[in-house]
């Protein structure tokens, strides 16, 4: 397959080619063997094999190598039904996709397992007990994804799991927000993960920055795009309220141009703020100044990969607990109005602006439309 129909079949599956490249630009810059592990139970396998293996075929075209998380009668199924050649060597790599299962003694084998993926294998990770759910197993497969430094971990099931009200998939779990209310919601395998993910997504001993619940058929739509197709769970970020003596500079221009596509002016980083709330990476913020009218969210920005992680909404909610009241605008045409336009109390369409505002006084929203009409703009168009 020529390199221009693996594109257009990645398109084709993922949905969304501007995400899509996002992402496969940020997962290729990993270490091949960090970019994810993906588990897979037997009846799931035997439900979707064949999609299955075409899927990770076009991962390995992709030069993405995800390590699998089978039990051993899930490997041999993939062994017996689907790989292409048993036949390979050190010296002479296979050009079919294949499997090899990492040896029990050698699972902490990292340059062992770099020797696999460089043949063009896909490493196997095998488990009988294959949900780690006693306690020796956990800290095993904990210990593993630490050593691969493994950034992106996946449960594959037949069916969507983690539906809310009305059958809504529920999209985003912040595990530092949930109480035992919200997790009685749920049953079956859906509870057993609420307590195993908390360990695993622990950041002082993995590098995982969530863990997605997904099906087969949406696995590229969940770890392409924005959006996703499943049920992303996060230990949620380290938010920061700062001033603006306390941040790097340099840091927050990178992050204001990335997300806006535009050179930030000078005289918007040199000018007085409120406050700003900081994921610590700086992978996502929200500047806010105090002006005539009270406060004013100036920017609220997020780089490309971070909103796919749900960064963009804890901002938001740390910021509404600590501010009731508060106005902005966006560009007509942002594709984060529709968004706006659900958090907000109430939009007005100025002639270059939409503007929004929660707990304002509606005496002074014509006093702010004109203050947001004449403001100039904070990026060189």
């Amino acid at each position: 397959m020529k390199s221009r129909d693996i594109l257009d079949r990645f398109f084709e599956i993922s949905g969304d080619s501007i995400d899509s490249l996002v992402y496969l630009k940020s997962f290729r810059s990993l270490p091949k063997e960090s970019f994810a592990v993906i588990s897979i139970d037997y009846e799931t396998l035997k439900d979707t094999g064949e999609s299955f293996w075409f899927d990770l075929k076009l991962f390995t075209r992709l030069d993405l190598f995800p390590i699998l998380h089978l039990s051993e009668e899930s490997y041999r199924y993939l062994l017996d039904q689907f790989a292409d050649s048993n036949e390979y060597s050190d010296e002479s790599p296979t050009t079919n996709l294949n499997i090899q299962k990492i040896p029990s003694d050698k699972i902490y084998d990292l340059e062992g397992i770099r020797k696999i993926i460089d043949l063009g294998v896909l490493p196997v990770f095998i488990s009988d007990n294959f949900f780690p759910e006693n306690g020796a197993h956990l800290q095993e497969f904990k210990k593993f994804l630490s050593i691969l430094r493994i950034q992106k971990l996946v449960f594959l099931h037949s069916k969507r799991l983690f539906l809310g009200e009305n059958s809504e998939p529920v999209n985003l779990i912040n595990l530092k927000k949930i109480d035992e209310n919200f997790v009685s919601r749920f049953s079956g395998m859906e509870k057993e993960y609420f307590k195993i993910f908390p360990d695993l997504l622990s950041r002082s001993e993995t590098n995982l920055k969530g863990i997605n619940i997904t099906t087969p058929v949406s696995l590229f739509k969940e770890l392409f795009t924005i959006k996703g197709s499943g049920t992303l769970f996060r230990l949620g970020s380290d938010i920061r309220v700062l001033d603006r003596g306390s941040i790097e500079i340099d840091k927050i221009r990178k992050l204001l141009e990335i997300a806006f596509k535009k050179k930030v002016k000078e005289e918007f980083l040199n000018s007085d703020w409120e406050k700003i709330f900081l994921e610590s990476d700086y992978r996502g913020a929200a500047i806010l100044r105090n002006t005539e009218f009270g406060i004013m969210l100036s920017k609220f920005s997020v780089d490309e990969i971070a909103r796919g992680e749900g960064i963009g909404r804890e901002i938001w909610d740390e910021m509404t607990e600590k501010y009731h009241s508060f106005y902005w605008r966006a560009k007509k045409g942002n594709p984060i109005n529709k968004w706006y336009i659900k958090v907000s109390d109430g939009m007005i369409k100025l002639e270059k602006w939409n503007m929004f505002w929660i707990g304002i006084d509606l005496e002074i929203l014509p006093g702010i439309a004109n203050y947001l009409s004449e403001l100039p703009g904070d990026f060189y168009e």
